[in-house]
């Protein structure tokens, strides 16, 4: 079987899950793999990869209907690893963003999954939120660190408790606070990495410090989160949007919209291990 049979006959078996791929869609995977000069192998990893990826989403959106409907919620879990994170000595170093915020604070369940707990780090503090990672071996699990890709620190993907976290180091700048994040491609063993600078944005007005579940935390602010997901609008967004609704303080919101300006990419790459990279335009 050649690699154009494999991949059709792979797509294709998705049908049984209720997942189609019309013939276009894999002609159109198959030519941007080969506009890329990838090898068999390397075609046969990315189509594995784009089937599993496509059960886990379909898996997803079943958990996802089920939360909709009290039927599940894996919110237990996301509070269980946060504890632990607030327990630990690096609990000082973390900033919690993304859509677990608002129900941590409200310690409300979600009417949906929620994938993972995103936190922030100071560039400046990551060595030793690594050392304690080094240390607790036997709890976390590093799936994915961009050191292995770079001699930058764009951050890196842990999982505790069978919970994804992500960490993400910033800069603290007179313009504004710089990100780095990342994604994993398992398909080419690679990372894409961005570095951000969101202007206006500083940690004195973004986070603010409060209690959940009995523990002292650092949190983005629900205004700010507020305005990101009015931006995006996603599905999981709309969720959201509804719990932050009554949290927002409206001058907050419109002051931090007054000093924000559309976010610069400072770099944009894909880094592979042994220093190859690509600069994405």
């Amino acid at each position: 079987m050649n690699i154009k049979e494999y991949i059709v006959n792979k797509l294709q078996e998705l049908s049984k899950y209720g997942i189609e791929y019309p013939e276009e869609k894999i002609n159109a995977f198959y030519n941007s793999m080969i506009e890329q000069n990838l090898s068999d192998e390397e075609m046969k990893t990315r189509v594995d990869e784009a089937y599993e990826n496509s059960i886990k989403e379909l898996e997803k959106k079943r958990l996802d209907d089920l939360a909709r409907e009290g039927g599940y919620s894996n919110f237990e879990q996301i509070k269980k690893v946060f504890n632990y994170l607030m327990d630990s000595p690096i609990a000082k170093y973390l900033s919690v963003y993304g859509g677990s915020v608002p129900y941590l604070m409200k310690d409300q369940v979600p009417k949906r999954l929620i994938g993972d707990i995103d936190l922030h780090v100071s560039l400046e503090n990551m060595d030793v939120v690594r050392n304690f990672i080094q240390q607790n071996k036997d709890i976390i699990k590093v799936d994915v660190d961009t050191l292995d890709y770079s001699n930058e620190d764009f951050g890196c993907e842990l999982i505790i408790d069978n919970l994804n976290v992500s960490i993400f180091p910033t800069i603290e700048t007179p313009e504004g606070r710089i990100t780095n994040n990342f994604n994993y491609s398992k398909a080419t063993d690679s990372v894409n990495v961005t570095s951000t600078l969101f202007y206006g944005i500083h940690d004195e007005n973004e986070t603010i410090q409060t209690e959940i579940n009995g523990r002292q935390a650092k949190v983005c602010c629900p205004e700010y989160i507020y305005i990101q997901k009015s931006i995006s609008m996603r599905e999981k967004d709309v969720i959201d949007l509804e719990v932050l609704q009554p949290m927002i303080n409206h001058e907050k919101v419109s002051y931090l919209k007054s000093v924000q300006k559309t976010p610069a990419i400072l770099k944009k790459e894909t880094l592979k291990k042994g220093g190859d990279t690509k600069t994405i335009e």
